[in-house]
């Protein structure tokens, strides 16, 4: 696909990132993960909002 990853990456490596959504609990720890290694999955709003209401987050 003509992509030099070494030079878009700065260093020699060919790794692709790959798009997560963290929601952290105030103690610090993942209360909730969403990772795909297709970049058009992304986690629902409202299933974030979801979690961070049963963490209590927000009201």
């Amino acid at each position: 696909m003509g992509i030099d990853l070494p030079a878009a990456n700065g260093d020699e490596t060919f790794e692709l990132p790959i798009p997560a959504t963290y929601v952290v609990n105030p103690n610090s720890v993942i209360a909730h993960a969403f990772v795909s290694p297709d970049y058009t999955q992304r986690l629902d709003p409202e299933e974030i909002l979801t979690v961070l209401k049963s963490l209590k987050v927000i009201a």
